[in-house]
């Protein structure tokens, strides 16, 4: 599980990098289709919490959706 988590903190970390590197509003909206568009990275994350073992799947999702609620802001 520790890769899965891991996983997580390290698309973080590109998401920030990526944001802070963002200086117009095209930037942002290829940042905005990278990260929380329908084929974002994301959505791929999402997507794979149905591989996440049971006793896993709420320290995955607390920590997914922290990481959305971080971009989106």
């Amino acid at each position: 599980m520790p890769t899965t988590l891991d996983q997580i903190d390290a698309l973080q970390t590109q998401a920030l990098a990526d944001l802070a590197a963002v200086s117009d509003a095209e930037s942002l909206e290829q940042f905005r289709i990278r990260y929380l568009g329908t084929k974002g990275a994301l959505k791929d994350l999402m997507a794979a919490l149905k591989d996440v073992p049971r006793e896993h799947k709420p320290a995955f999702g607390q920590k997914a959706n922290a990481l959305r609620q971080r971009i989106e802001a």
